[in-house]
């Protein structure tokens, strides 16, 4: 079997990176897409993760938490890199440098494996240097052994983090940060690798010795490479353990603030590195001013956490898809968008379809409710149909309704398609929405675009239902919802 090669194709239109492998001869092992995904509130992109970037970084950290650089290159070119061979797993990660290789923007995209022939898309938020993403995830992930197998970094820290001291290399002292989050707090997880770790003084402070810091919700964490802790009030499930290739890992859960999609929290870590003595620490930090250093760190002082939530790319075709817990396995959804409609299809697993409603609600049939919000969270929005409520069923029963307001909406004349249908694994249902439906003129949808989407699996079985929602938040709040990007390659 050939090796492949990575031809790497990056232009700022939507903020669209083509990271495609070719074979180097006629057997073809697919193509990789990243599709850069800026911060954003409501519709459209907030930041620019590209401001004054001359060029860009990119490559795959592997399991052993090393950084693989496939090169640097002007963000506009296209180039091919050396074969990847066996670096062809892990999570890909893309920095933004200036033109003295300062660190302006980052970003690491889910981990990805050989491609086997299949073209892949992969979302990977980038976003400057500053702001960190912290992903949504649903309860099954957290109860899991290890919540954050899988998932990729935040942040990073290393020597371009230092604000005083000095560090040889990754392994003397650097640092990946993990987080989560769900309706009501944040999941957590520092890994330090650190080649010598110093305990603290005895009856010092904590950060006598090799230390982490995190800053958050106007309180201070401090937990010594030793395993002592220092906890803030409200923060009770926090461990401390020794990795085996030196360093050691930190893992928190902590209550968060009121939170909502794409919500700004201020947020910051610091790392104390005392192999040159007690009073010669080094002192690297996440977010900082390297022109005004600070003994402690202050609110102004502070880097931003946004809270994301999962995102369903729709391309002008049938791209990548989703998943969510349902009944009898994980629901699917994709779909795709062109000049006059978009279109979305969900797929549920059902060991026991029934297709036949017994009321006016089409209770007793299984089914998907959908709401779109063309807001995506933020209120007023200009168009008087913000909120859009599609409920489809096994048996294509289909209603809709429109409105200004979730408490208000009313049928329309929905000149669109929906329809369900019986399938080998359960069934699946697909709605058709023509822009015109949503009082939009067709040539207004944008590339870029991102929309509010929420949607429900109602699983009927005998004597009972089960109702399996996307956001994992029962009521309807659209600062939960999860979001689609309308989005092309052209």
């Amino acid at each position: 079997m050939a090796n492949a090669q990575i031809i790497f194709w990056a232009r700022c239109w939507g903020l669209c990176l083509l990271l495609s492998f070719v074979a180097c001869s006629d057997d073809v092992q697919g193509s990789l897409r990243l599709l850069l995904t800026p911060p954003h509130e409501g519709r459209n992109p907030t930041l620019d993760p590209f401001t004054l970037v001359d060029e860009v970084e990119i490559g795959v950290l592997n399991g052993s938490d090393v950084f693989h650089s496939l090169g640097r290159f002007p963000p506009l070119a296209r180039f091919g890199p050396d074969l990847l061979g066996s670096l062809r797993t892990g999570f890909p990660y893309l920095l933004g440098l200036d033109n003295r290789s300062r660190l302006l923007a980052a970003g690491f995209g889910p981990a990805f494996g050989p491609l086997a022939g299949a073209d892949r898309f992969i979302t990977l938020p980038f976003a400057p240097i500053d702001t960190a993403i912290a992903r949504r995830v649903s309860q099954a992930t957290v109860i899991q052994a290890d919540p954050f197998a899988d998932i990729p970094p935040a942040f990073f820290i290393d020597q371009r983090h230092l604000e005083r001291g000095a560090i040889e290399n990754a392994a003397d002292l650097s640092a990946l940060a993990f987080v989560l989050w769900q309706k009501e707090r944040l999941h957590l997880r520092v890994r330090v690798i650190d080649d010598l770790v110093v305990p603290a003084v005895e009856e010092a402070q904590l950060d006598s010795g090799d230390a982490v810091r995190i800053y958050f919700d106007g309180n201070v964490l401090t937990a010594a490479a030793d395993g002592t802790l220092e906890l803030p009030d409200g923060v009770s499930e926090a461990t401390l353990a020794e990795l085996p290739q030196g360093g050691y890992q930190l893992d928190v859960v902590w209550p968060a603030l009121p939170p909502g999609k794409n919500r700004i929290l201020p947020f910051n870590l610091r790392i104390y590195d005392h192999d040159g003595g007690e009073d010669m620490p080094a002192v690297a930090t996440w977010s900082f001013n390297p022109n005004q250093a600070v003994e402690e760190l202050g609110p102004d002082d502070f880097g931003h956490l946004l809270l994301a939530v999962p995102l369903l790319e729709v391309l002008r075709f049938s791209g990548p898809s989703v998943r969510f817990p349902a009944a009898d396995g994980q629901a699917t959804v994709d779909g795709f968008w062109g000049e006059s409609a978009l279109t979305l299809r969900v797929q549920v697993p059902d060991q026991e379809v029934r297709n036949e409603s017994t009321g006016a609600d089409f209770s007793g049939a299984d089914r998907v409710e959908l709401w779109l919000d063309l807001g995506n969270g933020l209120a007023p929005v200009a168009e008087p149909a913000r909120f859009l409520h599609f409920v489809v069923t096994a048996g294509s029963e289909t209603s809709q309704a429109r409105g200004s307001a979730l408490g208000d909406l009313t049928e329309f004349n929905f000149t669109g398609t929906a329809a369900g249908s019986k399938t080998s694994s359960g069934y699946e249902v697909s709605l058709t929405l023509p822009w015109s439906n949503l009082e939009l003129n067709a040539a207004t949808a944008q590339r870029g675009w991102f929309l509010g989407l929420e949607i429900r699996v109602v699983d009927e079985d005998e004597g009972e239902t089960v109702i399996y929602n996307w956001s994992e938040v029962e009521e309807l709040d659209p600062q939960f919802w999860s979001e689609i990007r309308l989005f092309s390659l052209e």
